[in-house]
């Protein structure tokens, strides 16, 4: 292979970054030197030092090569949930659409070689939509994606993901391929290339889209270009608007324009509907011309003697606060009495039914007496009151961890990591779970994750869980003893 020194492979990383807002980290840097390879083959040039002058002088260039460097990876119905979450939309958006007279507008943005829009157009037909009902685009950056994507063939292998009934009604059978058929791509308005950095995003005729899929493309992007796309994704939805973005990726401290929503077990993106108007206020009374009349003789004024204070009942001064039920129930598992606390837990949440700790915390107790079914009842009526409580999520994923349901356990810690990044006890989590199942890289790069995550500010832990390590110290030595260990 030409040999490419680190200080280009950076430097052009470090231009990619400046120009387009595409972040190539280091342990991408092997993939930028074939890509840098590959374009200097198809130049016949092999002077690494000219071809990084063009590519400094030449935007057409830098866009040829941006494409070698992503990993358009995709499949059809990747992310099922979100599927099911836009299935669940479909009616009312569709509806919606048709009482203002337009058609409903859905953007597949980074549509890769077309598995994600002809999964989009699926699920429309099968909402029972019609090509007239709507309008559909895929862009991507790469033009022999977007090739590919309008081609709409693929192999068999391809196919796993889609039914047996999808794939008689919706494609033609081709030897070993199979051919998205007329039904299917007459839902799709067109396929054109397009760069997220780009200043002007595609419009709807509409003038806005109900729904965006930008999936696996900010990770592209620093936290400078994820901003900036963000605000352009946002702009370019209409008010209740949705944007779904890939598992792997959050907006959580980086862009707070849009809502998250949980739905069908997948997290959404929503641009916040309009406000109501206020109500108009009633007009002020007309003000009358004040009565003259004759004003009394001013006399000193005198104020009554105060009277003294009554004294406090003796039973009221000397009664102090009851005990928190939590801090108590708290108090009875550290010391074992796990009967009791449960008890205890169970009377305080008749008085207080909407305090999620205690519901949290009684999960916990439960799964310490070996009550599993009620245990774990107790989370999943707290993530009914709260889709979004991370610490619902976390301690479930806990139970379902010590149940060795490892499968529910790292979807449970991984949607913890979704809303809060930076947690380090579902990082570390995780990794347990993760070595559990002997998947060492996994943990590893979990218990890393911990332990950069514990350079930040941890969120306070309010349900109880014994033998947790809940203080930051105790978290880091545990972190690196497991990395250590592995």
């Amino acid at each position: 292979m030409m040999q490419i020194a680190d200080e280009h492979i950076a430097l052009v990383a470090s231009l990619l970054r400046e120009r387009v807002g595409f972040e190539v980290r280091p342990e991408g840097y092997n993939l930028l030197r074939t890509a840098l390879v590959d374009r200097m083959r198809e130049q016949a040039d092999r002077d690494v030092g000219r071809y990084l002058r063009l590519l400094q002088e030449e935007e057409e260039e830098l866009e040829r090569l941006l494409p070698l460097v992503t990993i358009g990876k995709t499949s059809f119905f990747r992310d099922p949930g979100q599927f099911r979450a836009l299935a669940s939309l479909l009616p009312g958006l569709l509806a919606e659409a048709r009482d203002e007279n337009r058609r409903l507008a859905i953007w597949s943005a980074g549509c890769a070689t077309g598995e994600e829009v002809y999964s989009i157009a699926i699920t429309l037909l099968e909402a029972g939509a019609a090509p007239w009902d709507v309008e559909l685009l895929a862009t991507d950056i790469n033009p022999e994606a977007i090739t590919a994507a309008a081609r709409g063939r693929y192999r068999e292998d391809r196919m796993a993901p889609v039914s047996e009934e999808r794939l008689s009604r919706f494609f033609v059978q081709d030897d070993d391929h199979w051919v998205a058929g007329q039904e299917l791509r007459g839902m799709i308005t067109g396929f054109r290339t397009h760069n997220l950095n780009a200043k002007e995003f595609p419009l709807p005729a509409s003038g806005a889209w109900d729904v965006i899929f930008c999936r696996n493309v900010l990770i592209y992007f620093d936290r400078k270009g994820i901003r900036s796309v963000a605000q352009k994704l946002h702009d370019s939805l209409r008010p209740g608007g949705w944007l779904l973005l890939g598992y792997s990726e959050s907006l959580f401290k980086l862009f707070d324009g849009f809502e998250l929503v949980e739905l069908q077990g997948s997290f959404l993106y929503r641009r916040p509907p309009p406000r109501p108007p206020a109500p108009e206020r009633a007009p002020e009374p007309e003000e009358l011309p004040a009565l003259e009349l004759p004003r009394a003789p001013l006399l000193p004024h005198r104020p009554p003697p105060a009277r003294p204070p009554a004294p406090e009942p003796a039973a009221r001064r000397r009664r102090a606060p009851e005990p928190d039920p939590h801090d108590r129930a708290i108090a009875l598992v550290e010391e074992g009495e796990f009967k009791e606390a449960a008890a205890l837990l169970e009377r305080a949440l008749v008085d207080h039914p909407k305090r999620l700790e205690l519901r949290i915390t009684l999960g916990n107790v439960y799964a310490l007496l070996r009550r599993h079914d009620e245990a774990e009842a107790c989370f999943e009526r707290a993530l009914a009151e709260d889709p979004l409580a991370v610490e619902a999520l976390l301690y479930q994923g806990l139970f379902f961890l010590e149940r060795s349901r490892y499968a529910e356990a790292e979807r449970a810690l991984s949607r913890v990591i979704y809303l809060e990044p930076d947690f380090a006890l579902a990082h570390f989590l995780l990794g347990r779970c993760q070595e559990r199942q002997r998947r060492l890289d996994g943990a590893r790069r979990s218990y890393r994750n911990a332990l950069r995550a514990l350079g930040k500010a941890q969120r306070p832990l309010r349900a109880f869980y014994p033998d947790l390590p809940r203080d930051p110290e105790t978290l880091d030595a545990a972190a690196r003893l497991a990395l250590a260990a592995l």
